[in-house]
């Protein structure tokens, strides 16, 4: 007589999903297989539980990713369990699927002052501020800066530091300067542009001495 086994296992073809993936109705993330000694086990009632199950959903024998576009920074794996029941026996199986990290542009760098005194002593590099990389992947402040833009050749980048490194600024001749600052990882790059300007110093006023000229021809004028 046939007795009403248990299924033995659940497996699932594929348990990964990449971040930042347009999940619409749905993603894919692989099938589901009841591997049941009852040859009904893969009629059995498929459900699901477990952490992270409001961001999953089983559509015809495949488990799908109904949830917000992952983010692999943010969160990397989801945790669901899913389970088989023929209505008296069931068989429960956890799943993690892991999210896929993809390389992401940098979204902003900004740059923590951007003044600098005129007349101030360079020296070897007055320093105009912090660069800060904003990154969705962990690794956007080691990315590589570079420099480029009208008066790119009056700074330079010293660990991760905004340098002027030109001549001496002049308020009255020059009051700005213009440099663009660029990262990479080596395939994706972000560019922004910075204005640092240069704040006037009250200078003492210069005398300019004037040469009067007395001729004896308006001396005699004068004596007529």
């Amino acid at each position: 007589t046939n007795v009403n086994e248990v299924p033995s296992a659940i497996s699932l073809s594929a348990n990964t999903i990449a971040e930042n993936v347009s999940v619409g109705s749905g993603v894919e993330i692989g099938a589901l297989t009841v591997s049941d000694p009852d040859a009904s086990g893969n009629n059995n009632v498929l459900s699901l539980s477990g952490a992270d199950m409001a961001s999953f959903s089983i559509d015809n024998g495949k488990l799908m990713f109904t949830g917000s576009s992952p983010d692999f920074e943010a969160k990397s794996s989801y945790s669901v369990t899913v389970t088989s029941t023929d209505g008296s026996l069931d068989k429960s199986q956890h799943f993690t699927v892991s999210v896929t990290n993809v390389n992401e542009v940098p979204s902003a760098i900004s740059l923590s002052a951007n003044t600098i005194a005129e007349n101030v002593s360079v020296g070897s590099g007055v320093e105009i501020g912090a660069l800060t990389v904003s990154d969705p992947d962990a690794s956007g402040n080691n990315n590589v800066l570079s420099l480029s833009g009208a008066d790119m050749a009056s700074f330079s980048i010293d660990n991760g530091k905004l340098m002027f490194t030109g001549s001496s600024p002049d308020f009255e001749a020059k009051s700005s300067y213009s440099v663009t600052v660029t990262s990479t990882d080596g395939i994706l790059v972000k560019s922004q542009a910075f204005t640092v300007s240069v704040t006037n110093v009250n200078e003492v006023p210069t005398l300019t001495a004037t040469c009067l000229l007395y001729t004896s021809d308006a001396a005699d004028e004068g004596l007529g």
